[in-house]
């Protein structure tokens, strides 16, 4: 018993073996490993030299890993998407009216410029200054043209 725990002393110290290999490489269990060390006076100095060559390899790793990583960037498109949202949002408002809008499909991209009042009808909000074609007051008592958005709106009837 006596030759194990020199053998495993020198692994250990001389060697710098991690106490897991030093168990497979003997054939014995890693707690009986970890006590021979834990009872040898150098175990301490041991330890922190390790723990202070751990260090230093971590610090050079992360050094060059940063230095060669490489971190795809995603390409900013969302001016491209605006584009496309507007050409679509022109072409529904247009199509059926052949580039006139109706004042329904004007409260549908100006919803926030309309308030309800107690009939249930849109009437644009007075603290805005809006052009004379902007229309002021829209009845929603008419059947609505496009019944697609009915109920995406909530328009009351």
């Amino acid at each position: 018993m006596e030759g194990k725990k020199e053998k495993i002393l020198s692994l250990y110290y001389d060697q710098h073996l991690k106490q897991v290999d030093i168990a497979n490489k003997l054939g014995v269990t890693k707690q009986y490993v970890s006590k021979v060390i834990n009872q040898d006076g150098r175990n301490i100095s041991e330890k922190e030299s390790r723990k202070q060559s751990n260090e230093e390899k971590r610090k050079k790793y992360l050094k060059c890993y940063f230095t060669s990583y490489y971190k795809s960037k995603k390409e900013d498109n969302s001016y491209e998407q605006l584009l496309a949202q507007q050409r679509q949002d022109s072409m529904e408002m247009s199509y059926s009216n052949k580039g006139k809008i109706s004042d329904y499909d004007y409260l549908k991209w100006n919803r926030n410029a309309y308030n309800q009042n107690k009939n249930g009808n849109m009437v644009l909000d007075k603290s805005l200054k809006a052009g004379f074609t902007t229309p002021k007051y829209i009845s929603m008592k008419a059947k609505v043209p496009t019944q697609k958005y009915k109920h995406q709106n909530c328009f009351s009837r």
